[in-house]
C-alpha cells in the first residue's frame, strides 16, 4: 500500500513547512526509536493535530499511509551521509569505500546503493548538507550579532574551527579526483551568491560601518572571482589551509570596505577572537591595525 501513495503523499510533503515537517520528523523517531517502522494511527495522533484544515480526507489518508516509510527514507539517508561525513574528515575522500560507509551506518551497502547511485552522489549529497548547515549557521550569526562586520569576523573564526577538524583536504581531494563535483560546486547559484554579497553591503551601509560611496555590482562580482580564483589555484592549497586564505582575504577587504565606525568594531572582534584564532592556527590578530586608519 506504501508504494502506491507514496509519490502522493512526497507531493503533499514538499509543500508543508519545514518546521512542520522536522516536527514530525523527530516525533516520529522518539515513537520508534530511529529505525522500525510506526504504526499509521501513532503517526496520525500527532500529525493530524499539526495540518492545516482544507485538505482533501483522501490526500490526507495518503499522507498519513506514507509517512512511515518516506521518513524512514529520510532517516537513513541522514544515516548515510552522517557515517560517510565522518569517514571523509577522517580518513579521506578517496580512501573511503561504500564498505566503510555501510559500517559506519551499521547497514547494509545495498541499502546504500537503494539511496545512491554511487561514491560521488554520496559526497554531493554530503555537501549540499554542509551547505545548508551554514547556510543555517550564519542565518544565525547574523541574525544574533551586533554588526555584518563582526558577524562576518565570527563566520571566518567557525571556518578555521571546522578546518581545524579535518585530518584531510577534502577539497583538494574534490578537484584531484572528482573534477565534475569541483566544476558544480564553483558554478553552484552564482547568480544567488552575488545577490546575497550586494545584500550583505547593503546591509552594512544601512548599518554605517559599509562606505557607500563604492559599487555594489562590481564588489560582487570581484569578490566571487576572488573566491573562485582561491578554490581553483592548486599551488596555494597546497601550501595554506582554504580557510586560512579566505579568512586573510576577507579580513583585508573588510578593511577595504569599512567606515571608521566599522573598522572599530572589526579591530575589537578580532581582539575578542584573537586567542581563537591561534589555537586554530589562524592569527589574524596581526591584522588589527590601532589608532590610525587609512580611510578617506
Amino acid at each position: 500500500m506504501y508504494a502506491n501513495y507514496h509519490n502522493q503523499a512526497r507531493n503533499l510533503l514538499d509543500g508543508l513547512h519545514p518546521a512542520l515537517l522536522s516536527d514530525a520528523t523527530n516525533r516520529f523517531v522518539s515513537v520508534t526509536g530511529g529505525g522500525n517502522s510506526v504504526h499509521d494511527v501513532a503517526a496520525s495522533k500527532f500529525i493530524h493535530k499539526k495540518i492545516k484544515t482544507g485538505k482533501t480526507v483522501l490526500v490526507f489518508q495518503v499522507f498519513i499511509l506514507s509517512l512511515p516509510r518516506i521518513l524512514e527514507t529520510e532517516m537513513v539517508k541522514k544515516r548515510i551521509l552522517k557515517a560517510a561525513q565522518e569517514l571523509f574528515r577522517e580518513t579521506g575522500i578517496r580512501n573511503t569505500t561504500m564498505d566503510d560507509i555501510a559500517r559506519q551506518a551499521g547497514i547494509s551497502k545495498r541499502t546504500i546503493y537503494e539511496n545512491f547511485k554511487d561514491k560521488e552522489e554520496v559526497l554531493v549529497a554530503c555537501i549540499n548538507c554542509i551547505f545548508e548547515e551554514n547556510e543555517r549557521y550564519a542565518a544565525h550569526v547574523f541574525r544574533t550579532s551586533g554588526s555584518v562586520v563582526e558577524a562576518i569576523v565570527l563566520l571566518i573564526n567557525k571556518g578555521a574551527e571546522y578546518a581545524q577538524q579535518q585530518r584531510h583536504s577534502a577539497l583538494n581531494e574534490i578537484k584531484r579526483y572528482y573534477p565534475d563535483v569541483c566544476k558544480g560546486i564553483v558554478a553552484c547559484n552564482k547568480e544567488e551568491k552575488r545577490e546575497a554579497i550586494c545584500r550583505l553591503i547593503e546591509q552594512g551601509m544601512k548599518e554605517g560601518v559599509f562606505r557607500d560611496d563604492l559599487n555594489l555590482e562590481i564588489l560582487s562580482v570581484m569578490f566571487q572571482l576572488l573566491a573562485e580564483g582561491i578554490m581553483l589555484n592548486d599551488a596555494a592549497l597546497e601550501k595554506f589551509a582554504v580557510f586560512e586564505i579566505f579568512g586573510t582575504m576577507a579580513i583585508l577587504n573588510l578593511r577595504g570596505l569599512c567606515t571608521y565606525k566599522g573598522l572599530e568594531i572589526l579591530d575589537h572582534t578580532l581582539s575578542r577572537t584573537s586567542k581563537n584564532n591561534r589555537d586554530s592556527g589562524m592569527n589574524f590578530h596581526g591584522l588589527i591595525i590601532k589608532n590610525k586608519y587609512n580611510i578617506q
